[in-house]
């Protein structure tokens, strides 16, 4: 096949990088003990802030208004600023206070129990003659068949001298899916991981093509063993032992390596698992840039598009066989190294964020498209200069042979 494929495929990969830069939404799902994720946006689709009142007269009587996840609610000094929450003594002529200027602290209500809702602590506001002085507390009890987020109905349960308890039972306080028990194990043990993977990204970005055999091995193997611990890693739970969950990866690596040495051993498995991972990982953003709006947090969707990326991806491998070498591992080296160093400094969307569709992204992770977008394209070139350079010196080479032994006249 020709090499003029490489271009058009090149383009793809970093356009469907650059364009899954584009924000979707002012919203991120909330994921607590790496594994359950909620839907809190749902609480953000609403055109004024949460209202509702604490009648304890003759001693008390207050209007609360909140905005829980969003920080909408204009500020009592300056309706042109917004925090998270203010509070209006109605016995004091509708005296307006600061109730909640930061952001909260999100938990489980039972730490023990995933479906019992969650709670948003937010710190007191003090310091000035508009802070009420006490910190917000809002418990959410999970209930399926409860209104969602934005039409949740809250109540002041009480007002304690520390603190405004607020309680409210909404749909959108369940978990709407557990993340996989195996990027849980890899998250707890990132520094380990995140430093091999971002030596191997950089051996395999800029020298793919001269260590292709390794590539192949390490690709190979790298995704054998993700494939299989997100299976076998679905039979754990938190409660799992950590030796335990040492021995379920060790078996998984053990199953990539099988699939390693098979690539090697049959070329074309080899190209087709390339090809594969190269689809996967383009088929992530494109997933998050086109599809993820009309199908947010829809697992089936990710994966149907990751499969029939990586078809095409088996497909073009198969066809343009080493051309895609060069392509293949700048890309997927690249990606590598910009998820090990996220590890360290952050900013770069997460999996599950890819999932949801709804990551509101940082500067920092054009910072790190971008980056991608420059490694693939300095490693490509740097492999296809070492190899142009070898190919011509393995020419120069034959016909220094053919001077020095002569014409080939065997028939």
């Amino acid at each position: 096949m020709s090499r003029s494929f490489i271009v058009p495929i090149l383009l793809f990969t970093i356009l469907a990088s650059l364009a899954s830069a584009v924000p979707l939404e002012d919203c991120s799902a909330l994921i607590i003990n790496n594994d359950l994720r909620y839907d809190v946006c749902a609480f953000n689709n609403r055109k004024t802030p949460f209202q509702f009142a604490y009648d304890n007269r003759p001693t008390e009587y207050y209007n609360v208004s909140m905005g829980l996840t969003k920080n909408d609610v204009p500020t009592c000094a300056d309706p042109n600023k917004t925090i998270f929450a203010t509070i209006k003594d109605l016995l004091k002529d509708e005296t307006c206070y600061n109730l909640a200027v930061k952001g909260p602290d999100v938990d489980l209500i039972d730490p023990t129990d995933d479906n019992s809702g969650l709670v948003f602590t937010y710190p007191a506001v003090t310091g000035a003659d508009d802070s009420f002085g006490k910190s917000l507390i809002v418990r959410v009890t999970c209930d399926l068949s409860a209104p969602t987020g934005s039409a949740t109905q809250f109540k002041v349960k009480d007002i304690t001298e520390t603190s405004v308890n607020v309680v409210g039972v909404s749909s959108s306080a369940c978990p709407t899916s557990h993340l996989s028990k195996f990027i849980a194990f890899l998250q707890e043990n990132k520094n380990i991981f995140s430093i091999v993977f971002l030596i191997i990204g950089f051996v395999i970005c800029f020298f793919g093509i001269q260590v292709f055999n390794a590539a192949i091995f390490v690709i190979a193997t790298v995704a054998g063993t993700c494939l299989t611990g997100i299976l076998f890693f679905f039979f754990t739970d938190y409660s799992t032992k950590g030796w335990v969950l040492w021995l379920v990866f060790g078996i998984c690596l053990c199953i990539g390596l099988v699939l390693g040495v098979l690539s090697l051993k049959l070329e074309p498995l080899g190209f087709l698992v390339l090809g594969i991972v190269l689809g996967v990982v383009a088929g992530s953003f494109l997933y998050n840039a086109a599809i993820a709006p009309f199908f947010k947090g829809s697992s089936v969707a990710l994966y149907l598009t990751e499969s029939l990326t990586a078809l095409v991806g088996a497909v073009i491998a198969y066809k343009l066989w080493k051309d895609i070498i060069m392509i293949s591992t700048a890309y997927i080296g690249a990606y590598m190294i910009c998820k090990s160093i996220a590890v360290y400094i952050g900013g770069f969307p997460t999996e599950d964020s890819i999932a949801d569709g709804i990551e509101n992204w940082s500067p920092e992770t054009y910072i790190y498209l971008a980056l991608i977008v420059v490694l693939t394209i300095l490693g490509g070139v740097t492999q296809y200069r070492k190899q142009r350079a070898e190919e011509l010196n393995n020419q120069e080479s034959d016909r220094y042979a053919r001077v020095i032994n002569g014409p080939d006249v065997s028939v």
